[in-house]
């Protein structure tokens, strides 16, 4: 197979089921961008009431050293700029590293307006095919490629906090014995799932079908058979497609995984260190990664309000009495509110199409991928 390209038709067919399912999914409504930002709000607005201490705006005024805010905003574009590398990297150069940035600012941003445990892959990968005129397929067998060396990168971080929980103390000690034996559990379920996602995606596509199909059976879900049963056989063929890249490849991936990753962590770091300069800074960063991992089964759309519970609870404890919302609401207006905006503002009429319903149209077939 060819390195120009990840999943190369064979021939004209048919449209894709992600394209059938595009034509036919709602749009998102400007209600669907106002309610988990001001969910957030709210949720910053409590822990600022709860956790406010008389003087404590003074004293972070006079602590204050801007240049590790400043710090804070370039690991944020650093952030943006390893996940845009790890676009055109996947891509093999097929998406431009400008147009692979604007495709992560497009991630992110319906990322922040969709439930955590769902994210805006999806839609992601329908951008990223309208606005590169690439197909449905290859733009899909991308994004999957990128979300199994996000679950790489789980494999090796979550083992690595659990040990390091032996020596550092990452569970809050207001959880108590049961919630630390909570939180362990769910990281040993998160780490045997993204195994398994791993595993079962290259290898063993089939299973991941037949655990669909089962699903599918049970009466709620029966109108979803048909497109399920479309949907694992396009899986199928893709797992083709993904295991005819070299393990250096992936190695590869997987280390621009931990790059956006590590950017997400020093985010929070550089916020919190800006005011507190005695920070346990090898505790924070093993609780940012904790938060991190905890934001993914979260219901609400970017982990709104949410999140904000879990910085409490995290990382609270580790700063002085007073910073915890005035931290929050740093770290929220630069890793959340600042990214949807530049998320809206750079993906121009084709995200906004997607949002407000106006013109949606199937994605281009696609260029043509040469064997």
């Amino acid at each position: 197979m060819s390195d120009h390209t990840i999943a190369p038709p064979a021939a004209p067919a048919p449209p894709e089921p992600a394209v059938v399912a595009a034509r036919a999914a709602p749009a998102l409504s400007p209600r669907g961008l106002a309610w988990p930002i001001g969910l957030s709000l709210i949720a910053v607005g409590v822990t600022i009431w709860i956790t406010y201490e008389p003087g404590a705006f003074d004293t972070i005024r006079r602590a204050l050293r801007p240049g590790f805010l400043v710090a804070a905003v370039l690991a944020l574009m650093g952030q943006v700029g390893f996940a845009g590398a790890r676009i055109r990297y996947v891509s093999r150069g097929r998406v431009p590293y400008p147009m692979a940035v604007r495709a992560e600012l497009t991630w992110e941003f319906l990322s922040g307006i969709t439930p955590s445990a769902i994210g805006g892959g999806p839609m992601t990968g329908l951008f990223i095919a309208r606005e590169n005129r690439l197909s449905i397929g290859e733009a899909t067998a991308m994004m999957l490629y990128l979300m199994l060396a996000d679950q790489a990168w789980f494999v090796l971080i979550i083992p690595t906090i659990l040990v390091a929980a032996t020596m550092v103390p990452i569970f809050p000690e207001s959880v108590g014995t049961v919630g630390a034996g909570t939180i362990t559990l769910y990281l040993i379920g998160l780490l045997a799932w993204a195994a398994f996602f791993a595993w079962a995606t290259l290898f063993r596509p089939q299973v991941l079908s037949s655990v669909a199909r089962f699903v599918v059976r049970f009466r709620p879900l029966r109108r979803f058979e048909t497109r399920v049963g479309e949907e694992m056989v396009r899986l199928q063929r893709q797992s083709r497609v993904l295991r005819g890249r070299s393990p250096v490849f992936f190695l590869g991936a997987v280390g621009l995984s931990a790059c956006v990753w590590s950017c997400r962590y020093m985010v929070l770091l550089f916020v919190a260190w800006a005011v507190v300069p005695g920070l346990d800074v090898v505790t924070f960063l093993f609780r940012s990664a904790a938060l991190w991992l905890s934001v993914l089964i979260l219901p609400t759309p970017g982990g709104a309000g949410g999140i904000e519970a879990l910085y409490l609870l995290y990382l609270g404890p580790l700063l002085p009495d007073g910073f915890v919302g005035p931290t929050l609401l740093t770290w929220r207006l630069l890793s959340y509110y600042l990214v949807l905006a530049l998320g809206f503002g750079v993906a121009g009429a084709t995200l906004r199409d997607m949002v407000f319903g106006g013109g949606r149209e199937a994605a281009p077939a696609g260029r043509p991928s040469v064997e």
